[in-house]
């Protein structure tokens, strides 16, 4: 599956507030996105945009596919596995954000003690592991709050035994 076709799963698969949210947890942003048609009449990012914004504005409720469509030029390809769907995206941005910094950095190697710059690299690469985020958000009658984006430690995320 390439990255156009695993952002229209992945977006076509949120179809309530709650896979909203696991989206939001799971670190998905607009940025995540990368796929924009040959017309410009499609940027995946510019619709993960969308339903926040509409869902924020509208209780909770998300757009509807005609409303994706005509706005968007957006064509659902109908749900599929939500959670396999961001995990595979998540994984293509983290393999993206290495791509990018070997091709920002690759000229240090010519440049400076090849030792230390692979030390470097390797304390950097640490880095660019994958985040995981939590919004702490608050839904009430009018409006959703987002009080605060909190970036947590890998260690929340495995089972206590």
């Amino acid at each position: 599956m390439n990255q156009a076709e695993l952002e229209n799963r992945l977006l076509s698969s949120v179809e309530s507030l709650e896979d909203l949210r696991y989206c939001q947890q799971e670190g998905i942003t607009s940025e995540t996105f990368v796929h924009t048609d040959d017309e410009g009449t499609l940027d995946h990012g510019e619709v993960y945009d969308y339903l926040d914004t509409y869902s924020r504005e509208n209780k909770g409720k998300l757009p509807t596919e005609k409303d994706l469509k005509a706005l968007h030029d957006f064509e659902s390809t109908g749900a599929g596995d939500l959670k396999n769907y961001v995990q595979q995206v998540r994984w293509k941005e983290l393999a993206r954000n290495a791509m990018s910094f070997l091709t920002r950095n690759v000229e240090r190697l010519n440049e400076d003690d090849p030792t230390k710059v692979i030390e470097d690299f390797a304390r950097e690469f640490s880095d660019l592991r994958q985040e995981e985020s939590v919004r702490l958000s608050i839904l009430t009658r009018t409006r959703w709050i987002v009080l605060r984006s909190l970036t947590r430690p890998r260690s929340w995320s495995k089972p206590v035994r």
